[in-house]
């Protein structure tokens, strides 16, 4: 699973944006049974309550910047 915070269009039932496009490649790299996260989710949750390992950046096809 992925979690990702971002801009997205709604569309006939479809979703479309960066957002989505980051997420989608994220999952492409994600083990079964792991919640994985980017930084834009990181920054607005409470750190105490849910534990976590930093990956460090990944560079990611369509993404501007790497991903963190």
């Amino acid at each position: 699973m992925v979690i990702n915070l971002g801009e997205i269009i709604y569309r006939n039932n479809d979703i479309f944006g960066d957002a989505v496009n980051i997420a989608a490649r994220i999952e492409g790299i994600t083990k079964p049974g792991d919640i994985m996260f980017t930084d834009s989710v990181f920054l607005s949750m409470n750190k105490n309550e849910v534990p976590y390992k930093h990956l460090g950046l990944k560079k990611f096809k369509g993404a501007k910047y790497p991903i963190r």
